[in-house]
């Protein structure tokens, strides 16, 4: 195991765990899972926590996420029914898949999660900015 900090905002800190297993077989097992703490309470967030209440960041982020892997499916095939609006979604519900960085969201994806082990994890990246409107102000993330 191995972690990572970043610091989203001035209250809170976001740890990925990079973690790699094996129990026999073809191959071992790899994946981050990330969680964001709020360094008042100590407290572990959800992503809830992060955007406004009311505001479409669900559908927002499920739609800017499945298109992106899309396009990382041309050059490293995943599975195109992962993909499908019900299936997805419910992967998006995992909220170890946010990794919350200084000036960007990470969305994880580990291996099998949305392709074959030998495609490897997949990573989306969407900036801040493009949120502008859906993250709480004054919230966890952002300075």
């Amino acid at each position: 195991q191995g972690f990572e900090l970043h610091r989203p905002g001035m209250h809170s800190v976001s740890v990925a765990t990079t973690f790699y297993s094996f129990t026999g077989g073809a191959h071992g097992s790899s994946g981050v899972i990330a969680h964001l703490i709020c360094l008042k309470s100590g407290r572990s967030l959800v992503p809830a926590d992060v955007f406004q209440p009311g505001a479409p960041w669900e559908r927002t982020l499920s739609d800017i996420a499945r298109e992106d892997l899309k396009r990382q499916f041309v050059e490293r095939p995943g599975f195109p029914e992962a993909l499908e609006p019900a299936k997805f979604d419910k992967l998006m519900k995992d909220p170890q898949r946010y990794l919350f960085k200084a000036f960007a969201l990470e969305l994880i994806f580990n291996q099998y999660e949305v392709a074959p082990y030998a495609s490897g994890m997949y990573r989306v990246m969407i900036p801040y900015a493009r949120l502008t409107g859906l993250l709480r102000p004054n919230g966890p993330v952002g300075r």
